[in-house]
């Protein structure tokens, strides 16, 4: 289960004068239905939602809107319609704020599986997650320079105070080249390939956008660990699964940092880890954060990251429970 709040001070930005504080939450995988560990502070994922979540989001004035990175539910509830419009309710209702939503596995991925009591097409779910949960706008204001990506809905941008924020649809099961139970192989593995294409375009594009605004950092939001493939070499036609469906996204990040020339955060869920570090190589800039949120039951927190794009570590994290999380290398 991962939630985290997110303070971004905008301090040093390419604007004529400092801009005021940016406060958002992000969250994902929950809810799963599954009791927290023993000891935990809440009977279930459900009531950390409705409890702690929900208010920590509709009473703070100062919270601006809410990122949900996927994994919204167990695929045993979460591949029907009726789920995706409980969640939708919840967040107008409970939450009461602008919630960008990017999909994860266990949103259409895993629906073939046979833990599902009707097991479907995950092809066909995606299609029913674009045309439920994207079909209108989290935002009717201009003001936030709300764009999604042409054939990819999943796919936004927007802005807020000289922050860029981008969702990038990249999931696990390997991307979604693995574990293919109800559709033609290759028909879902082209549509990977298309997929993947346009979350690497759109990922430039968010950047051109950032510079042409003078924003003074990005932050990248998607549901799979980027670096959790399920091989080592990239895939292909010859090697269509047991590969690293990740290869040419991390090759992305490092392009688009570099581009950038500020600071930017990849945040992302999927994995047991809490983390944050710099993983991405030795000729990745500096500046190129990787932030995996505390999930699967492991740690139950609300995370507080801090952005000052001027200091040395931009991205200061600190739990509300758990307190500040120092800079470490993920496992």
């Amino acid at each position: 289960m991962t939630t985290f709040r997110v303070l971004l001070f905008a301090a040093g930005l390419l604007v004529a004068s400092p801009a005021a504080a940016l406060s958002f939450l992000v969250f994902g995988d929950m809810p799963y239905g599954a009791p927290w560990p023993e000891g935990g502070r809440y009977k279930t994922d459900f009531d950390f939602l409705k409890t702690v979540l929900a208010p920590a989001v509709r009473d703070d004035p100062t919270v601006d809107f809410v990122i949900n990175y996927g994994d919204i539910g167990r695929p045993e509830y979460a591949c029907s319609d009726d789920w995706l419009r409980g969640q939708q309710t919840f967040w107008r209702d409970e939450i009461g704020k602008p919630v960008f939503y990017t999909p994860g596995d266990n949103d259409w991925t895993d629906c073939d599986r046979a833990v599902v009591p009707a097991p479907v097409s995950e092809l066909a779910r995606l299609d029913a997650i674009r045309q439920v949960m994207f079909a209108a706008s989290p935002v009717s204001d201009d003001g936030w320079h709300y764009r999604q990506q042409a054939s990819f809905p999943e796919n936004a941008i927007w802005r807020r105070q000289q922050v860029q924020f981008a969702t990038l649809h990249v999931v696990g099961t390997n991307d979604g080249r693995g574990q293919i139970l109800r559709d033609a192989a290759a028909t879902a593995r082209a549509r990977v390939d298309r997929r993947q294409q346009a979350a690497r375009k759109w990922l430039a594009e968010a950047v051109t956008e950032a510079k042409a605004a003078g924003a003074g950092a990005l932050v990248v939001a998607m549901q799979a660990d980027p670096f959790r493939g399920w091989g080592t070499a990239p895939c292909n036609t010859a090697l269509p699964e047991k590969c690293d469906a990740f290869v040419e996204l991390r090759a992305a990040f490092v392009e688009a940092a570099a581009a950038l020339g500020r600071p930017m955060l990849v945040v992302h869920g999927d994995t047991a880890d809490y983390c944050l570090d710099r993983p991405f190589g030795a000729g990745a800039p500096a500046g190129l954060w990787r932030l995996n949120g505390p999930g699967d039951f492991r740690v139950v927190d609300a995370v507080r990251v801090t952005v000052d794009v001027d200091a040395a570590v931009p991205f200061q994290v600190a739990g509300l429970s758990t307190g500040p999380l120092t800079s470490a290398p993920c496992p």
